[in-house]
């Protein structure tokens, strides 16, 4: 049987898929993370915390993988028409999926529920 490696190609496509694969990696340790430590018995509060916050990292990891998919199409844009519409396209699909999710996962670690500590997180910076 013949996979396709995603990390041996150059083509965007390639890239989308190599980073998919990354962030789905990350949201598999992530979520890990959680069922580990929900291993003793805590209540039902505790699990529907725990749940949430497991939906909340799948619907983030679903945003970044087609944000990533949708990003691929930036080397086939031509006009700043096409540019601005790629730009809503992806924004939009990011912010649909993924304030929902981190909405999910702040709180399911909110004191009332799981009372967890968010464990994904990113930091943004601009030197400008």
């Amino acid at each position: 049987m013949e996979l396709p490696n995603q990390f041996a190609g150059s083509a965007p496509e390639a890239s989308a898929d190599a980073t998919s694969t990354v962030v789905w990696g990350a949201v598999i340790v992530t979520v890990g993370a959680y069922l580990w430590r929900a291993g003793r018995r805590r209540g039902f509060h505790d699990r529907a915390g725990r749940v949430l916050i497991i939906v909340g990292y799948v619907l983030i990891g679903i945003a970044l993988n087609e944000s990533a998919h949708l990003m691929a199409g930036i080397w086939t844009v031509t006009t700043e028409a096409e540019n601005q519409a790629l730009t809503a396209s992806i924004t939009a699909t990011f912010l649909g999926w993924g304030v929902p999710g981190a909405a999910l996962v702040f709180v399911g670690c909110s004191p009332r529920l799981a009372d967890e500590e968010i464990l994904m997180k990113a930091n943004v910076s601009s030197n400008s």
